[in-house]
């Protein structure tokens, strides 16, 4: 059995993520941390920030940079399963991959980016997409859709792949993270 894991934090870093919004990032990837490293006798750690193109940074990095630029979240996914091929073979680790976003993605890439998931997903024991913020009404954002009504967000699109192994969680607040965190690991808290 493979007492080695290896968590991935991949956070969208692009201006929409505001300080606020990173806080609440890094206070659920931390509880995410303690659990996993609870239960492994090793654990690597993986950051990956992304804005319209992704790299693999250090923890400071990873919540203190301020890029700015687009967003597509699917270059985030593809960076992780680059770094999954090179170094962590699934036979021999066990995966767990929690991406974190604002929900800002440019809708050409919303099919892209479930499918990566949708990849990931194969190889890793536990997936989740969090974003942050409140669930928008899109509506008032008519002003350059085709005619039939907004886009669906990548909030709709990761619906689409949830199941037992990939979670989609939503945080407003602080008083959201555990609940969320208990959703996502069940009964096994």
């Amino acid at each position: 059995e493979n007492t080695a894991a290896v968590v991935f934090f991949v956070m969208d870093v692009s201006g929409s993520m505001t300080k606020s919004k990173k806080f609440l990032a890094r206070s659920f990837f931390f509880l995410l941390y303690q659990f996993i490293n609870h239960r492994y006798s090793s654990v690597d750690v993986v950051f990956v920030s992304h804005t319209a193109e992704a790299n693999e940074v250090n923890e400071e990095q990873f919540f203190t940079q301020v890029p700015n630029g687009g967003t597509l979240v699917s270059t985030g996914l593809k960076k992780v399963e680059e770094i999954i091929e090179k170094r962590y073979h699934p036979n021999n680790w066990n995966i767990y991959t929690f991406y974190c976003g604002d929900g800002d993605n440019w809708a050409i890439d919303n099919k892209e980016a479930l499918a990566a998931f949708r990849r990931l997903k194969e190889v890793n024991q536990a997936m989740c997409y969090t974003e942050i913020g409140k669930l928008h009404d899109y509506r008032e954002y008519s002003l350059f859709s085709s005619g039939g009504g907004p886009d669906k967000k990548l909030w709709d699109w990761t619906k689409l792949a949830e199941d037992k192994s990939f979670k989609r969680i939503r945080l407003e607040e602080s008083k959201d993270i555990w609940p969320a965190f208990k959703k996502l690991f069940g009964g096994k808290v």
